[in-house]
């Protein structure tokens, strides 16, 4: 019922300019149908991707194998021991390196114009398990060579928010933004809002609901969300 919840609410709201987030193009679709004409219902991807084609001036291309591509190639010049070391943990680098950029890492040094979420440190201190020297490098090196590719035009589906969220790109500011499923936003989604908010925040979603922290949900979202957007909590009188 979240996202019926913001329909309603959209039908009583002042007729401003507003954006509305849903989780997925799917469910955006379907909320688009049911929402008044003046909401534009939108993923958070799609509203990236507009902004990072703006910010290189390329009609961009999307690579969903851009990680793994890049990985087997920077493995392939490794030393036969460390790449059989990082073979055995290939999936486990792949996973690093999508929970790096949807957390706001950028590897130091390389990118001084960028603004990261979270030092090296702390990257490192959010993973499951800390990683190896060699893990550590290989994640480093990938995501340089990725960031690469995307001033170059190639992004994959994390690049989409990573790149013009801490890299720089003109935001459209909306005097109301609504979103959906709140609790499974992650640190670089929380990171977006702040640039596309210029008055108020709408944000339904269930704190008890949230299953994507190994995809990088923000602990404890829709508190800190409540804190930094100065939003009332209205919880259901009833639920099923």
């Amino acid at each position: 019922a979240k996202t019926s919840t913001l329909v309603m609410a959209a039908h009583k709201l002042p007729l401003v300019p507003t954006a509305c987030f849903a989780f997925n193009k799917r469910i955006a679709d379907e909320m688009a149908k049911r929402m008044p004409s003046h909401i534009s219902c939108s993923t958070m991807n799609s509203i990236g991707h507009r902004v990072w084609a703006q910010a290189t001036g390329k009609r961009l291309a999307m690579d969903f194998k851009k990680s793994y591509n890049t990985l087997t190639a920077v493995v392939k010049e490794l030393s036969s021991s460390d790449r059989a070391e990082a073979y055995d943990s290939f999936a486990d680098i792949l996973r690093m390196i999508s929970f790096a950029k949807r957390s706001g890492y950028v590897p130091p040094d390389k990118w001084p114009t960028a603004k990261p979420l979270m030092t090296r440190e702390h990257f490192h201190e959010a993973l499951e398990e800390p990683p190896t020297l060699l893990q550590s490098v290989l994640v480093d090196e990938v995501l340089n060579t990725s960031i690469r590719a995307a001033y170059a035009g190639t992004i994959d589906f994390d690049d989409q928010i990573y790149m013009p969220t801490l890299f720089g790109g003109s935001f459209p500011k909306f005097p109301l933004v609504m979103v959906d499923e709140a609790q499974d936003l992650s640190e670089i989604n929380h990171a977006m809002l702040r640039k596309l908010v210029s008055t108020r925040l709408i944000a339904v979603g269930d704190p008890y609901q949230s299953i994507y922290g190994f995809r990088g949900a923000r602990h404890g979202g829709m508190a800190s969300m409540q804190a930094e957007f100065g939003c009332v909590p209205l919880s259901l009188s009833v639920s099923f």
